[in-house]
Formats: C-alpha cells, sequence, structure tokens
C-alpha cells in the first residue's frame, strides 16, 4: 500500500508503521520522564521523597546545620563510631556522609525513627527480607518504611561513599544500622544522639 500526498511524496506501509510504532515510543517515554507523581524503575523511593539528599565526592553543602561523618572498621562488620552527637535545631540541614572504606565488603547506612533495639531488629529482618534487588530496603514494608529517617540511598559499594541531608529530627536518641545480611548481627549498628541548642 502507498500513500500519495498532493505534493507527490509518497509512503509505504512499512514506513507508516514505522513511523507510528517510533510516534507511540516516544510518547511512552515522554510520560515516563514527564511524570506526575511517579515513583522510580526501580521500586525505591526517590531520595528527595524520603527526605534525603544523595550527594557525591566533590558536591557541595547546604550552608548552615551540622554535618557528620562516619565510616567503616577496616573490613571488619562493624561502623567505625558506635555513637554520634550533633546539637542541632530540629529542622535544620543534618548531613551524614557515609565512607565505605572496605576493599571487600559491601555496607549500607540507615537512620531509624527509633531508639528500641527490638524495632531495629525488626527493621534489620525486613529489610534483609527485602534482598539485594531492594538493596536491603524494606520499601514494600510500609510500617518499617516509616521507620526511615533517612538514608545514603546507594548500596554502598566497596570503597564508595554516599551523603544524605535531612531535616534533623527533635532531641532523643536513633539507631543506625547497615542492613547487608549478617551485617546488623554482627554489631553493626550505633545511636545517634540529637541535643537542642
Amino acid at each position: 500500500m502507498r500513500v500519495q500526498w498532493k505534493d507527490g511524496a509518497a509512503i509505504t506501509r512499512t514506513m507508516w508503521w514505522r513511523l507510528v510504532g517510533l510516534a507511540l515510543v516516544v510518547s511512552l517515554f515522554l510520560a515516563a520522564c514527564g511524570g506526575g507523581g511517579g515513583g522510580s524503575s526501580s521500586g525505591r523511593v526517590p531520595p528527595t521523597a524520603r527526605a534525603t539528599d544523595s550527594r557525591r565526592d566533590g558536591e557541595t553543602e547546604p550552608a548552615g546545620g551540622v554535618s557528620l561523618e562516619i565510616g567503616v572498621k577496616g573490613e571488619e562488620l562493624l561502623f567505625d563510631k558506635e555513637t554520634m552527637e550533633a546539637t542541632i535545631a530540629e529542622g535544620e540541614d543534618l548531613t551524614i556522609t557515609f565512607h565505605n572504606s572496605s576493599k571487600t565488603q559491601e555496607h549500607n547506612f540507615i537512620l531509624l525513627n527509633t531508639s528500641d533495639m527490638s524495632k531495629a531488629e525488626e527493621f534489620n529482618e525486613a529489610a534483609t527480607a527485602a534482598g539485594a534487588d531492594a538493596f536491603y530496603y524494606p520499601e514494600e514494608d510500609e510500617e518499617m518504611r516509616d521507620l526511615v529517617i533517612g538514608d545514603t540511598y546507594i548500596h554502598n559499594a566497596p570503597e564508595e561513599t554516599g551523603t544524605m541531608t535531612i531535616p534533623a529530627p527533635p532531641p532523643g536518641a536513633y539507631f543506625y544500622v547497615c542492613t547487608i545480611p549478617g551485617h546488623f548481627a554482627a554489631g553493626m549498628y550505633g545511636m545517634l544522639t540529637i541535643e537542642a541548642p
């Protein structure tokens, strides 16, 4: 089949269907990117939706607020700090940079809205059960997901650094954990204490 226009140009059936297919692909792409309220293709909530801001080395951090850094103890399954403290007003920018200096181990850093060990254990179990495809983050479990104050969003591969910036929670104590299987059980957790200025 050929379609003839007034100016004499012609188009074949094959060309017609290719154009229709191309138009369909472009419109689907634009719908996916143009958004509206959707999530992310990986199933993880984007950092902005969880009030986290994953930055890479060299990027600037916001003015004001408090910045903390934490890493790991060599190749051990432990954070290099069992406790951290910050004196900061509720809602101010709290930036936490996590350096995974291990050459062999993957780690992550998740700050929880609890000082209750049993809740932290429950969260770790849910995160571990979520599996590697979910970056050991319990995206499908709303109750557990609601315990998260923030995380470095990325699954920290060996020698990788991730940063999060969150509104500081109210004064209190908050567990931070690594949910890679076996790490929490080995003692890879700690406590952040927030104090009012």
